[in-house]
Parts: C-alpha cells; sequence; structure tokens
C-alpha cells in the first residue's frame, strides 16, 4: 500500500469512529429511560472499545511505521539503530538497556509518537472517572444513572491534548445547558451528562483549530 494511502487511512478511520462512538452514546443517552443501570452498562462497553481501538490503532501505526521505514535502504538504518549512548536523553533511558541495541530507535519512536497518547488518554479517563465519583459522594444531585461514565467516555474520545480543551468547555457547556433548561423547560437543576456531550461535540468539530488558537498544540506529542 502506497505511503499516502497509509497516511490517509490512518488519518481518517480514527475520525469516523470517534464520531461513530459519539453519536451513538448520543443515542444511548437520549434514550436513557428504562431499568436502572442500563445506561452505565452501554457507556461502559463503549468506553472500553474507544479504549481498546486507541490500542489497536497504536498496534497498527507501529506495525505500518516498521514496514514503511523497511522499505528504503535510506529509512532501514533507523530499524537498525539503537538511542546512541551520547544522546541527552540517553542517561534517562538507563533502566532500558534495549533501547541502546537494534531496533531501540525505532521503539522509542514509536513509544513517543504511536503509545503515549494511549497512556494518556487511558490516565486522564480513569482520573476523570475517580474525581465524578468523588464528586458524586458531595453533590449526588449532580448526576443521573451513567453520567459518570459518559464522563469517563467523553475524555476517552477527545484524549490529548484535546482533554485541555474538554475540561473548560465542559464547565462552559453546564452554564449554557442550564441557561436553556432554566428558559426554555423551566427546570432550576441541571446534570452533567448533556454537558459532557455537547463539550465533546465542541472538541470534536473544533478542536484542532481551538488547540492552535489557544496554543495548547504544543502539547501534541
Amino acid at each position: 500500500m502506497p505511503f499516502e494511502t497509509l497516511q490517509k487511512l490512518f488519518g481518517i478511520v480514527p475520525f469516523l469512529f470517534f464520531w461513530g462512538i459519539f453519536l451513538l452514546a448520543l443515542a444511548f443517552y437520549l434514550r436513557r429511560g428504562g431499568a436502572e443501570g442500563k445506561l452505565a452498562k452501554r457507556v461502559r462497553t463503549l468506553l472500553w472499545v474507544t479504549l481498546g481501538f486507541r490500542v489497536l490503532y497504536a498496534v497498527s501505526a507501529t506495525i505500518a511505521q516498521y514496514f514503511v521505514w523497511a522499505e528504503s535502504p535510506a529509512t532501514r538504518v533507523f530499524l537498525d539503530s539503537g538511542i546512541g549512548r551520547e544522546s541527552p536523553i540517553a542517561p534517562s533511558l538507563e533502566k532500558f538497556p534495549f533501547l541502546f541495541g537494534k531496533l531501540g530507535y525505532f521503539l522509542f519512536y514509536s513509544y513517543g509518537r504511536f503509545w503515549l497518547n494511549v497512556f494518556l488518554a487511558f490516565l486522564c479517563a480513569f482520573a476523570f472517572l475517580w474525581f465524578l465519583k468523588a464528586l458524586r459522594k458531595w453533590k449526588d444531585r449532580f448526576f443521573e444513572d451513567g453520567e459518570i461514565e459518559l464522563g469517563a467516555l467523553s475524555v476517552a474520545l477527545v484524549g490529548w491534548p484535546a482533554f485541555t480543551l474538554f475540561l473548560p468547555l465542559a464547565f462552559l457547556s453546564v452554564i449554557l445547558v442550564s441557561l436553556f433548561r432554566l428558559l426554555f423547560m423551566k427546570e432550576k437543576l441541571t446534570t452533567l451528562g448533556a454537558p459532557f456531550l455537547l463539550a465533546v461535540l465542541l472538541v470534536l468539530v473544533w478542536g484542532p483549530w481551538l488547540l492552535s488558537v489557544t496554543g495548547f498544540s504544543v502539547l501534541k506529542i
């Protein structure tokens, strides 16, 4: 497969997948009536599917990178090389001696290019899940069934560094949704499910532009 085609494929598949998961989560949320715990179970499934996709995508990208570099003698040298002992980062890698041998450079590059974002997505999603559980113990009225899991799914969908956008957008969305419900539905209380989904939508649509405008694009791995 030509390299240009491979690049386009790896660009469009995550876009379609995350939009598909978002639309499923939205549909589940809008039809959340029924048995207690039904929404939470569905959203947990979407959460694990999303995190699993991120892992599978990283595996696929790593394999693809290997074969792309192996195709040309000019780039095959990267597969035969390790991190140089004279490199400024060498002292911090002493606990990983395999990085100084064959495939060492490739493994280090793949970790930084493909895998670090996966680890950060897991970390942010479960840290946010823990935070929401603690928040529910303090203010249970903020949540309906499944909305804690929906928050974790939201973070897994946006990933890193878009998580830095999601947090302020979620706060802004709480205000917007609260005003809408107060003015048009005469409801004084707002739970966090709808604001989470609105924040994810904003990130999916305008995330790259917002990262560039805010300067958070420097956090990209």
